[in-house]
């Protein structure tokens, strides 16, 4: 009876302890995975725990953590209303790190991107290279749509050729060591040889293995890869050429049937963009940068036609999440007539310049109030004066 007693008592005092320790409202750190980067500018993420997402802080705004990475976090006091921290990767910052600006950021792109397609798969098994776009008259291939025109548009006033690409794989172990998969770019120059004389030149560019991020044998959830290759945009001419392929891993099985060995790497939404660099200056600090998806040139006489001006402020070459900073724009055309006394005038542009947000009428005031606009501006043709 005394030792039930005693059982009971000792039970009673841990159910006590452990509810004191857990009101007592100490931190908790927890292990999550790094679901997408809300906003690098201020180190902003969604994570995943369990089975819900929440938004977790890096404690250092020069780290980027990219997709899946598992990170240790801090939650103040166990109470999730908090704002949470990421402390780090539980792997001490291993392959999941990377300590300064991701290459894609160092660029400004140059309009939207100029290719347009489906899915793509291959199998490890069967080294093979497949032409998914060739220019060549006797063996044409389009199953990835280039848009001619935009290439010709932001490739030409292009420093850099930037790649895109989702890759997923769901590769045996057996294949998982070695081996070499991606894209062959072959792009079209004008060079000048001895005399003067024009010739043209083919440039090939791959994206593969060597250009991914983490383990490219191990992506079953798809991962967003890029990669930039310099380019003398100047002397652009056309894209003439677009391979996938696969080739060296360690089981070659090439006369097996398809169903023994089905596709185990697989290439969605390839995407080819031109870019120019930021400068250091732009890196280091604050910039912003302007394009236009469609060019900025209005190539038709048709007046509903119209061109959109999309803008970006990056700090130290990160893009700023206008959505998680809440960025007011304010857009302006240039006009001489526009001073201090003028209804369209704005202290965000001052005098020569014209506000073009939308407004409100102050009362029994002879001037306007700006609203402030969105990150994009759509310009029509029958605005332009001068075509």
């Amino acid at each position: 009876m005394s030792n039930n007693y005693a059982d009971n008592l000792l039970q009673s005092m841990s159910i006590i302890a452990e509810q004191a320790v857990k009101n007592a409202g100490y931190d908790r750190t927890v292990q999550a995975t790094i679901v997408s980067c809300v906003d690098p500018t201020i180190g902003k993420y969604k994570v995943n725990y369990q089975n819900g997402s929440w938004y977790a802080f890096s404690s250092n705004t020069n780290t980027t953590y990219v997709k899946g990475a598992s990170v240790y976090i801090l939650i103040p006091g166990g109470d999730m209303n908090n704002t949470k921290t990421i402390l780090g990767t539980t792997k001490q910052l291993g392959i999941n790190y990377i300590s300064t600006v991701e290459d894609i950021e160092r660029y400004a792109l140059n309009g939207d991107s100029i290719t347009a397609g489906g899915d793509f798969s291959l199998c490890s098994y069967k080294s093979e290279t497949v032409v998914l776009y060739d220019t060549d008259p006797k063996n044409p291939e389009s199953r990835l749509t280039i848009d001619i025109n935009s290439a010709n548009t932001y490739l030409k006033k292009s420093s850099h050729l930037v790649v895109s690409t989702l890759v997923r794989t769901s590769l045996p172990i057996e294949q998982r060591y070695n081996g070499n998969y991606g894209l062959n770019f072959y792009l079209v120059f004008t060079t000048a040889t001895e005399g003067d004389v024009v010739q043209e030149v083919t440039r090939k560019y791959t994206f593969d293995v060597d250009n991914m991020e983490g383990n490219p044998y191990v992506l079953p959830n798809g991962l967003n890869q890029q990669a930039s290759f310099e380019i003398d945009g100047a002397n652009f001419k056309r894209i003439s050429k677009i391979e996938m392929f696969v080739t060296d891993f360690p089981n070659p099985d090439s006369n097996a049937p398809n169903d023994k060995h089905p596709n185990d790497i697989f290439l969605s939404n390839i995407s080819l963009f031109g870019a120019n660099t930021l400068t250091q200056e732009e890196l280091d600090g604050v910039a912003l940068v302007l394009n236009a998806p469609k060019g900025y040139i209005f190539n038709s006489t048709n007046d509903t036609d119209n061109r959109t001006i999309n803008a970006e402020v990056r700090v130290q070459g990160k893009t700023i999440d206008n959505k998680s900073q809440k960025l007011a724009y304010y857009w302006f055309v240039q006009d001489c007539t526009i001073t201090s006394n003028n209804l369209f005038y704005c202290k965000y542009g001052g005098q020569g310049w014209k506000c073009l947000n939308k407004y409100k009428v102050i009362k029994d005031s002879l001037s306007y109030s700006f609203n402030a606009g969105p990150a994009s501006f759509t310009i029509k043709a029958s605005d332009v004066l001068i075509k």
